[in-house]
């Protein structure tokens, strides 16, 4: 059961890595479309 849970984990960790380089590729090619995007960055 421990082992599921630190997979899920490390799962949730790259899926949410990998959807933050996706915004950022959109962002960067369309910043205007991407205002929320923007602002995290900008926020950072």
């Amino acid at each position: 059961m421990k082992y599921i849970l630190i997979l899920l984990v490390i799962l949730v960790a790259i899926f949410s890595a990998y959807m933050l380089n996706n915004n950022a590729k959109a962002a960067s090619l369309t910043p205007g479309s991407h205002q929320g995007t923007t602002q995290i960055s900008v926020s950072r």
